[in-house]
This record gives structure tokens, C-alpha cells and sequence, in this order.
């Protein structure tokens, strides 16, 4: 009787805890304290309701002050890459050109980094993406008619392999951030007159994207380092700031896709694949 009667009383409270692990990480809305068995439980549903209350308005404070950060970095800068390209008219001497050169590419490289912190800060919460049927190859068509200046001025032989469509459920613009930063990176990590091959791939168990590129040699160390925040390549000029791979990382999460790199020496390519399930 004492082990039926006291599993009994603690039912309310097994719903309780249920109700909570059940919960999606980004959901804050407050415990419905209609389900609150006992007067002894109320005080303690009360305080996690403030706590999520609190936790909702600090997110909401964070998300309006990356808002404004974009806005009070971004123009400045802009301004700042303005007045160096005026000097940079008006200057005669070879010497002093090269050095506001050389001050231009660092403004780029600080607005490209700006913007991809904004981009991480804004897919680091457990966002639900509204998913659709997408085509993969439409998406890595437009993303490499955007970057084709690249390739041109790289002067690299781009080659797609895609026999299939490559039907994909995700989130259009996050995907398109994601081939964004895969094939940005495989371009600019290229040698010049290298080659990028790109290959979509249906399979029985999902869909299954590869990105190889020509690369420098590396070692073992600095292979595995690759994909750290803020790593980049030693003597390498790309604006980057390190941050591609773990973008497209984030991404791949959030599709619950699976993301892997892997650098082949015998050939020195670098191997990207991202893998969606059905």
C-alpha cells in the first residue's frame, strides 16, 4: 500500500518533470501552473517561470544589441574605407598608394569579420528553421554565379558534378549561408590556377553534398585545427576571419546534417562533405 500510495502521489510530479524535459531548448514560455500538483510544488514553478522570464528578456536584450552593433561597426567603417580610397586618388607617390592599399584591405578584413560574428551570433540560439523541399544544385548554382569573380580572378577551374537535383529540407537563406562560406573558403584556400570540384550525390540515406579544392600542403596539427573559431592559415591573405567553418558547422546542426573535413596529403586536397539525411 505505501509503495502504490506513494508512486501514485508522485505522478503529478513525474508530469511535471516531463512536461519540462520535453520542452525545446529555445521554448521560454512559463510551466503551465495549472498542472502543479501541490501547494509545496507551487512556489518552485513560480521561480523557474521568472527564471525563464528573465532568460527571454536577456536573449531579446543580446538580439537588439547585435542589431546595433551591426549598425555602429558596419558604418564606420564604411566611412573609414570611403576616406582611403579619396587619399588613395589624390596621392601621387607609388609608396604611400601601396601603404593605403594595404590599410583598405584591413577595413575589408575587419567589415567581413563584423559581419560574420553577426551571422554566428545570430544562429548560436537552437533556432527552429521552417523547413521546404529544396533543390541542393539551384542553390550551389546561385551561390557560384555570386562568387564567380572569384574563380575569375583566381583564375580556377570550377567543375559541378550534379546528376541529381539533391532534394534537401531546410531553411533557404541559412542554406545559402552555409554554401556561402563552403565554397567561399574553397576558392579562396585554392592556389591560384587550382581546381574546385563540387559533387551532389543522392543516396538511400540521404542526400550528400563534397567540396574538394587544391591545397597547400599541411601537417597533421594544422590540419585538425582547421575548423577552430578564429584559425587561419599562416601566410594566408584571404580578409577571412576564421569563422566559415564554424558557421557552416552551425548550419549543418541545425538541418541535422552532418558536416566532416578531412585534407587528403597523397593528392593535397582538402575535403569538405556535408551530408543530409532523408
Amino acid at each position: 500500500a505505501i509503495y502504490y500510495g506513494t508512486g501514485s502521489g508522485l505522478k503529478p510530479l513525474r508530469r511535471l518533470a516531463g512536461q519540462i524535459s520535453q520542452r525545446s531548448p529555445n521554448s521560454l514560455e512559463p510551466v503551465s501552473s495549472g498542472k502543479v500538483p501541490y501547494e509545496e510544488i507551487e512556489p518552485l514553478t513560480e521561480s523557474l517561470n521568472e527564471l525563464l522570464q528573465r532568460l527571454a528578456q536577456t536573449l531579446e536584450s543580446e538580439q537588439r544589441i547585435t542589431a546595433n552593433a551591426a549598425h555602429e561597426l558596419q558604418t564606420p567603417l564604411a566611412a573609414i574605407k570611403t576616406e582611403v580610397q579619396l587619399c588613395q586618388r589624390r596621392v601621387g607617390d607609388e609608396e604611400t598608394r601601396a601603404m593605403l592599399g594595404r590599410i583598405s584591405e584591413r577595413v575589408d578584413r575587419a567589415s567581413h569579420t563584423i559581419k560574420q560574428l553577426l551571422t554566428l551570433a545570430r544562429l548560436e540560439p537552437e533556432t527552429n528553421l521552417e523547413g521546404e523541399p529544396l533543390p541542393l544544385r539551384e542553390l550551389v548554382e546561385e551561390v557560384l554565379v555570386e562568387l564567380g569573380h572569384i574563380s575569375r580572378d583566381r583564375q580556377l577551374q570550377v567543375q559541378l558534378d550534379a546528376p541529381t537535383s539533391g532534394i534537401v529540407q531546410g531553411d533557404r537563406e541559412a542554406l545559402l549561408i552555409l554554401l556561402r562560406n563552403l565554397v567561399g573558403n574553397a576558392l579562396q584556400n585554392t592556389p591560384e590556377g587550382g581546381q574546385v570540384a563540387i559533387a551532389i550525390a543522392s543516396r538511400a540515406d540521404g542526400t550528400r553534398l563534397e567540396i574538394r579544392n587544391d591545397c597547400d600542403p599541411m601537417d597533421e596539427a594544422e590540419a585538425a585545427r582547421v575548423g577552430e573559431r578564429f584559425y587561419r592559415r599562416p601566410g594566408n591573405s584571404y580578409r577571412g576571419a576564421g569563422l566559415g567553418l564554424s558557421i557552416a558547422g552551425r548550419v549543418a546542426s541545425l538541418h541535422r546534417a552532418t558536416l566532416a573535413c578531412h585534407y587528403l596529403p597523397e593528392h593535397q586536397v582538402f575535403s569538405v562533405l556535408l551530408g543530409f539525411e532523408c
